[in-house]
């Protein structure tokens, strides 16, 4: 009875006990890499977030089907952050108490600039396949940037429309929710105008998902000054480009469109329709490259997701790639990640050779491209500078 009296005392000890060698054994179990992933999954612009987060998952499927990081499987850890900055900081929180080897993301330079006071706080590398603002330009900080400056970008509009198509007065409407991206193209863009020769106008601004774009287009004001130019810069996402295209062709307004690459996804084509016809855009990629490495990933992201790729899933399967190759470097082990990406110099990827340079950033080609029949046709290659 004595005996029966001990077991009932010390029986809640023992299952207490061997519930902690268990969860321990399932942690040391599981030996996958846990990489964060934060993007805007839903909301205005959740198409560039979800095609960075297939391109992405198409990278990090390919690895572990092929054995993972020395054995070990990568594991992502989605987050949404709505394209909100309090909410991507949130995010980046929460993924530090998973103890994630790195954070990938996010898909505009306003979000990863405010994830970025996140993960320096955390000591994480953060890794960004489409933040292109200037103004992340030579910081040595712990954020990798897969795409060119944006400065190159507005320059490269800018003297195109300039040199090729006779542009002499021009004028842009700017979307200030990813002002850090946004706001540095103009910059660039009004810079080399005047340089060249060309006059620039004061912008038209609005804020997305605040603004009435209808009632923006169609006043008074806005006419008279789209009107007097001969050139416009549309600086907003494709949704909102798609918008503004269709309220200014309404509106019989004459003149050469440029769009940003921020546009380049599926729904451009799909809101904007027949308004996007002889749109110009700059683009970080050959959609008609046809070496080996692009028509493979081509296939293998249709056959996996059933659409075609754009920028934002082009380059986020780069830069995932990126990221595994310094993990593998490191061993999986987010101890010595910085200097392991750091030191990679021409590495390839699906068109080019990169390598990343003292901040963390790269030098890339770019392309101005024409919408002709729903379709994209490169008119110009440029290289990107230092």
């Amino acid at each position: 009875m004595q005996l029966n009296l001990i077991n009932k005392k010390i029986m809640p000890y023992l299952l207490l006990i061997s519930n902690i060698i268990y969860l321990a054994s399932c942690q040391s179990a599981d030996n996958s890499i846990p990489i964060g992933f934060i993007a805007e999954l839903t909301g205005l612009h959740s198409d560039l977030g979800v095609e960075i987060r297939d391109g992405a998952l198409l990278a990090v499927e390919q690895t572990n089907a092929a054995g993972g990081i020395n054995g070990r499987p990568i594991r992502l850890l989605m987050r949404d952050d709505q394209g909100n900055s309090d909410k991507a900081r949130t995010a980046c929180a929460d993924l530090a108490t998973q103890q994630v080897v790195s954070i990938f993301g996010t898909a505009t330079s306003t979000t990863t600039t405010a994830l970025l006071t996140c993960t320096t706080a955390h000591h994480i590398i953060q890794v960004s396949p489409t933040a292109s603002s200037y103004y992340l330009a030579y910081q040595k900080d712990n954020l990798i940037r897969l795409m060119s400056n944006s400065h190159d970008e507005g320059i490269a509009m800018a003297r195109y429309a300039y040199q090729k198509m006779g542009g002499r007065n021009v004028i842009a409407i700017i979307d200030l929710h990813n002002h850090l991206y946004t706001k540095a193209v103009w910059e660039a863009i009004q810079t080399t105008f005047r340089e060249l020769g060309g006059n620039t106008q004061e912008p038209i601004f609005f804020t997305s998902g605040q603004t009435d774009l209808i009632k923006l287009i169609s006043s008074n004001i806005s006419l008279n000054t789209l009107a007097q130019a001969d050139t416009v810069f549309l600086l907003s996402s494709a949704i909102d480009t798609a918008l503004l295209l269709q309220y200014i062709n309404q509106q019989k307004i004459q003149a050469n469109f440029f769009a940003s690459g921020w546009v380049d996804t599926g729904d451009l084509l799909k809101k904007g329709g027949r308004s996007t016809e002889n749109l110009k855009l700059s683009l970080y990629y050959n959609p008609h490259d046809n070496s080996p490495a692009f028509l493979k990933f081509n296939n293998e992201f249709y056959t996996r997701f059933q659409r075609s790729s754009s920028f934002g899933s082009i380059y986020a399967y780069e830069a995932m790639l990126v990221l595994i190759e310094g993990l593998r470097r490191t061993g999986g082990q987010a101890n010595g990640l910085q200097t392991a990406l750091l030191n990679i110099k021409d590495f390839p990827l699906l068109q080019d050779n990169i390598s990343i340079d003292k901040y963390g950033d790269v030098i890339r080609h770019l392309y101005i491209a024409n919408i002709h029949d729903g379709k994209l046709e490169i008119l110009d290659k440029v290289m990107a500078h230092p």
